[in-house]
């Protein structure tokens, strides 16, 4: 099943979206203590949205420009937990980057459906200054989640996002979905606390959406994991995307239909980190191994 608009594939079933669409919200879910308050910026087919709305949140929230959009989502409802009808949901039709700006309201996670660089106008969603505003709306402990996609990407556009959302979160993780990159940015320090990752693997909403997309343990997370982003390397060519040098609104667009990805994953490569021991400490020796193996199978696929 495919949601298209203007010609271009927003979101589908397959396999490979359905790994991207989920887990950009259940990341940074997954990362956080207890998130209560979620925004997702962009509602597409609702898969984000309902990978978000598994969890027991107080406050669910997403913001979407096109009204028609909110009616397109509901044809995805058995993928997306029919996200769309619960009486709880907030949906505010407005520019995501507007509602970021104006809002008063602090979140604990701030995650994005996958709106992709090459379309008109969404590069204002990659620049420093969206960045810092999503940061600055952020409670203590926030979160924020961002895609991006490796391929209709030049090297020097894919390093420039990255480059650009690190640049703002130098406290980041990057994920390997096989097709796609996810980063989980900090408003503080990077944490990760196994304990807590594995009680909300303990939800049954959370289980079976999980498990749909290959998931079945906390220790699998890091079967995507490419990198702390604080100890990476990152390339020398990237610049910085801004509102004053919106590099990436005229340069992704000139690599549209180009299969780029074999390209970016040399970057994943040279982004590859080992995973900090200090985030192992109190795992059982299968449970280490396992995620250790994981970790080892991302940087030899990347080879």
């Amino acid at each position: 099943l495919q949601f298209v608009v203007n010609g271009k594939v927003e979101a589908d079933t397959s396999s490979r979206s359905m790994v991207l669409q989920r887990m950009m919200g259940h990341l940074p879910m997954l990362f956080h203590p207890n998130a209560r308050c979620v925004l997702n910026i962009g509602m597409g087919a609702g898969m984000t949205l309902g990978a978000l709305g598994c969890y027991p949140v107080s406050r669910l929230e997403v913001v979407e420009i096109e009204p028609m959009v909110r009616e397109a989502a509901r044809i995805f409802g058995r993928k997306n937990g029919h996200v769309v009808e619960r009486s709880d949901l907030v949906v505010t039709i407005n520019d995501g980057r507007n509602l970021v700006f104006a809002t008063a309201r602090q979140y604990d996670v701030i995650t994005s459906d996958p709106f992709e660089p090459v379309a008109a106008g969404a590069a204002n969603l990659y620049t420093v200054e969206h960045f810092e505003q999503v940061k600055g709306r952020l409670a203590p402990g926030g979160i924020a989640a961002q895609y991006v996609p490796l391929y209709e990407m030049s090297k020097e556009d894919y390093g420039t996002i990255v480059k650009t959302f690190v640049h703002v979160f130098p406290s980041s993780l990057l994920f390997y979905t096989g097709y796609d990159t996810i980063l989980v940015g900090w408003k503080d320090e990077c944490k990760v606390d196994f304990a807590s990752m594995a009680r909300k693997f303990d939800i049954p909403s959370v289980r079976q959406s999980l498990a749909e997309v290959g998931f079945e343990s906390t220790e699998s997370i890091f079967n995507m994991l490419v990198g702390d982003m604080k100890n990476a390397v990152l390339p020398d060519y990237a610049l910085l995307n801004t509102d004053r040098h919106p590099v990436i609104e005229f340069s992704a667009p000139k690599h549209t239909l180009q299969y780029m990805t074999d390209v970016n994953q040399r970057t994943l490569l040279a982004c590859f980190t080992e995973i900090p021991d200090r985030w192992l400490t109190g795992l059982t020796a299968e449970q280490r191994q396992s995620c250790e193996r994981g970790h080892e199978a991302v940087r030899k696929t990347l080879s």
